[in-house]
């Protein structure tokens, strides 16, 4: 999202060391650029362990955003 917002391909270093700076960890999604894109990233990245066992089918009917 930032670099949406910096109209940049990329977050400039020191941003980015400031942004995470307390973060225990920190993961850089290039891909990712809207609410929904990273409602899905989260899902099928297994961040959520309460989604775990349901059918594709139900997983679908998710609201992404």
């Amino acid at each position: 999202m930032e670099t949406i917002k910096t109209q940049s391909d990329s977050v400039p270093l020191d941003l980015l060391i400031n942004m995470t700076y307390s973060l225990e960890e920190c993961q850089v999604v290039h891909h990712v650029q809207t609410d929904e894109q990273f409602g899905r990233f989260y899902v099928e990245s297994g961040f959520m362990p309460e989604l775990d066992g349901l059918p594709e089918s139900t997983i679908e009917l998710l609201d992404y955003k």
